[in-house]
């Protein structure tokens, strides 16, 4: 990842977020673009820490600034949910997906969408 070319993307004066901030949304994006280029040298799991610190920090930043805004963000239940999760297959699948995680089963990636998104919201 060439990381000069990522942060050209963006001007800090025109970001609605303080120096410290973007700073912080910086860090996150280059962590989270180095896991990415590793993906097939190592495991996920051994980025995830300094993933969750990056982001942690941005979050923890944010809540307490007055000039990071994230008023253009959409509210969690603005964002339009996927069309296929109305689908009665989809939701037996996924109920059939979350009794399988409570059961102790293991993840199966040869089940459908619905089954494997139960599966998942179960280890929640």
């Amino acid at each position: 990842m060439n990381h000069s070319k990522l942060l050209d993307l963006w001007k800090m004066d025109e970001m609605p977020a303080c120096d410290v901030g973007m700073k912080l949304v910086e860090a996150f994006l280059i962590t989270a673009g180095e896991g990415v280029n590793r993906l097939g040298a190592e495991e996920p799991e051994d980025r995830i820490t300094e993933l969750t610190t990056a982001y942690m920090a941005l979050v923890e930043h944010g809540d307490g600034c007055d000039d990071c805004l994230e008023s253009n963000l959409p509210e969690r239940d603005e964002i339009p949910a996927d069309p296929m999760e109305n689908d009665p297959g989809y939701q037996a699948d996924r109920k059939i997906g979350f009794q399988a995680g409570l059961d102790g089963q293991g993840s199966d990636v040869s089940k459908s969408h619905g089954w494997q998104r139960g599966w998942a919201d179960a280890q929640e």
